[in-house]
């Protein structure tokens, strides 16, 4: 009975972490395509003329990534400095 929920338990674990590393993958990618086409749409404002409008979408998209992946990095360090702490502790 106990192997039988242990296995359970893992296969749940597994498609858990299976299904966290899709959903970061796609949002990864939105991300990017979002990114990216606020930086297009920018640079298409200043060709056709609307500097101003252009310099605010682009700055905007490409601040926006920037932040994110500087918050994405704060709180994978927090989550290992948090691991490491507990590593430490169980010895």
């Amino acid at each position: 009975m106990a192997e039988e929920q242990a296995a359970h338990r893992r296969r749940v674990e597994k498609d858990i972490i299976k299904t966290e590393m899709f959903n970061s993958k796609v949002g990864l990618f939105l991300g990017f395509i979002i990114g990216l086409s606020a930086v297009v749409g920018g640079v298409a404002c200043i060709i056709t003329g609307h500097e101003t409008g252009g310099s605010i979408i682009g700055g905007f998209g490409l601040s926006s990534l920037v932040s994110v992946f500087v918050y994405g990095n704060r709180e994978r360090r927090k989550e290992r400095e948090n691991r490491l702490k507990q590593l430490i502790e169980k010895f």
